[in-house]
């Protein structure tokens, strides 16, 4: 190739990336954060996110002929033998679920939040309805704090397209842990992106060790999802900066080291003697690769998933005021995303507490001009996909 063309092919590259900067300065000029007044209305916008959601979830449970399918029972009957464990004064069972005949290894936290609400009520479904909103309250507090730097409706938006979604919509409305995992998995993200890997906020390594503990103590998978800011995590131990993250590490440690040490080798046991997996492993297959795309698309439908995924690659390559946690986002999303699409069964619901991510990169790219087109798009959305026609 000669010079000439090889300076003509860097001037195009050059006068593409200054139209690309232009652009999006005309879109985002205004989303520095500004200097205001403290006003209560972020923390309304926010509350009115999870007011909607929870609403949408008690008229579908007032007005559908709600019944528990077979892959639900299985979650029924643990929360019953915990309560009544508890209830009777086994606090054993919290370390040996096995001891009250739990023979699925199922780590017990979301199960014993139903504990208080049924104590209260008696109520399976009120139950049910309180722990679900309670830990979408987490993972929508978690993304708006997430990209709320950007501006508050760019939080409200990334809450709000996360309530729309159609995963969040149904894991709202059964007795599964996965929507524990999935706001955990938000908590432990936010803390980790917003203090630039441990490096700022003095105590982001104790509330890191605590939503990561949470969300082992809930899903046994959790381990996946939080692998990527684990390890700088654990890279601190080693470190003379310690005593950035020693609370939270002990914490870890003692609330669920202990617990998937007594457990893990016991069902490991258990499973292998019926000729069960404890772990759904079916091996490597680089066929399985693109198992990911139609399966995330599934979830989510296609208009939501185009949103989402554009803004994802947006944000990423954006050159104008780019987003600071762009890369671990990116991470979040695709890497336990990937890893599952090789090595585990194929189970769309393994992929939530990574896709989840992509509700904030629809909150950091939505343009100031639209803001208020995309939150009455995410209302509409909700609407639709809680009545069930796309």
């Amino acid at each position: 190739m000669s010079e000439g063309n090889q300076e003509e092919k860097i001037s195009l590259k050059k006068k593409f990336v200054a139209t690309r900067y232009a652009l999006e300065r005309v879109l985002f000029d205004e989303e520095k954060p500004k200097v205001e007044r403290k006003s209560q209305r972020p923390v309304i916008g926010l509350g009115i996110i999870i007011l909607a959601e929870a609403v949408m979830l008690a008229l579908w449970l007032a007005f559908q002929k709600f019944a528990f399918v077979p892959s639900d029972i299985v979650h029924v009957e643990i929360i019953k033998k915990l309560y009544s464990s508890i209830s009777g004064g086994d606090f054993a069972v919290l370390m040996s679920p096995y001891s009250a005949g739990i023979k699925k290894f199922a780590p017990p936290l979301y199960y014993l939040t139903y504990i208080p609400f049924l104590k209260i009520s008696g109520s399976l479904k009120f139950a049910m309805f309180c722990v679900n909103t309670l830990y979408f309250s987490i993972i929508a507090f978690s993304l708006y704090s997430l990209v709320k730097g950007r501006k508050v409706e760019s939080g409200w938006i990334a809450a709000a397209f996360a309530g729309a979604l159609p995963f969040v919509l149904d894991l709202l409305r059964k007795p599964d842990p996965m929507i524990a995992a999935v706001a955990f998995a938000c908590a432990a993200y936010t803390v980790f992106i917003l203090s630039h890997s441990f490096e700022k906020r003095r105590f982001s390594g104790f509330f890191f060790g605590v939503f990561t503990a949470c969300g082992l103590m809930s899903h046994k998978f959790f381990i996946f999802y939080c692998l990527p800011p684990l390890v700088p995590f654990l890279s601190y131990i080693i470190s003379f900066e310690r005593e950035r993250i020693l609370g939270g590490f002990l914490f870890l440690i003692v609330f669920a080291g202990l617990w998937y040490v007594k457990n893990g080798f016991y069902y490991f046991l258990s499973y292998s003697f019926i000729g069960g997996k404890l772990i759904p492993y079916t091996g490597f297959s680089v066929k399985n690769f693109f198992w990911f795309f139609p399966a995330a698309l599934n979830s989510m439908h296609i208009i939501m998933f185009l949103i989402g995924i554009v803004c994802l690659l947006w944000m990423y390559l954006a050159v104008f005021n780019p987003y600071d946690g762009r890369k671990p986002v990116l991470i979040w999303v695709f890497l336990p995303s990937i890893f599952f699409s090789f090595f585990f069964e194929k189970n769309p619901s393994y992929l939530f507490p990574s896709i989840i991510a992509i509700s904030a990169a629809v909150g950091v790219m939505t343009p100031r001009i639209i803001y208020k087109h995309m939150l009455a798009l995410c209302a509409f959305f909700l609407v639709i996909n809680q009545s069930g026609f796309l």
